[in-house]
Formats: C-alpha cells, sequence, structure tokens
C-alpha cells in the first residue's frame, strides 16, 4: 500500500508518519505482490492507528462497508 500527495498518484510519500485533518481526502493505492490476469481488488474496510499495532484501541475508520 502507498499513500500519494495528490488525487494524480503520481508523488508517494515517503517519511512517515504522514499527518492528515479529520475530513481531510487522503490517496491511497493498493496493488497485490504479483500480477494475476483478471484479479480485482475490493477493499471493503480500511482503519488507521497512531502506533504499529493493528489492534490498537486508538484507531480511526478510512473506508467502512466500502
Amino acid at each position: 500500500m502507498e499513500m500519494f500527495q495528490t488525487d494524480k498518484y503520481v508523488k508517494p510519500y515517503t517519511k512517515y508518519p504522514v499527518r492528515v485533518n479529520l475530513n481531510e481526502r487522503i490517496y491511497l493505492q493498493i496493488r497485490t505482490a504479483v500480477n494475476y490476469n483478471n484479479l480485482v481488488l475490493f477493499l471493503e474496510n480500511c482503519h488507521a492507528t497512531l502506533s504499529s499495532n493493528p489492534k490498537d484501541k486508538y484507531n480511526y475508520t478510512v473506508i467502512r462497508n466500502g
């Protein structure tokens, strides 16, 4: 997964963490490690945490029921 600076998906962020404001748009790109023909990814749910722990009690929903 990469996070980009604009909706043009040209320049990814290179330094993390990236700080954003609530309700600010973010631009994420999700890819598989291997290229499969006719494979479509559908991201249903996504959340961000303040730490590297995905189960951190402080988390923010980015996508719900995509």
